[in-house]
């Protein structure tokens, strides 16, 4: 998944931190703390449906997790 989208800057966010961090307890939540804020910098926060639909549509992924993978 692209970064422009949560998953895909919550698992690359991740992957930084597990590669330059000794402090990997501290957890990400999309809910409060450290990720939550990263969030609200790159305009994530929004939880409204047809916000998310369109950029999720812009980057071609409508549908994503119902296509077959074979």
């Amino acid at each position: 998944m692209p970064r422009s989208t949560i998953i895909g800057d919550m698992i690359a966010y991740r992957g930084e931190r597990m590669a330059t961090s000794d402090d990997l307890r501290v957890p990400l939540s999309m809910a409060h703390g450290v990720y939550y804020e990263r969030m609200k910098d790159l305009g994530f926060d929004n939880t409204d449906p047809a916000v998310i639909g369109k950029r999720i549509d812009a980057l071609g992924l409508t549908n994503i997790f119902s296509q077959k993978l074979v």
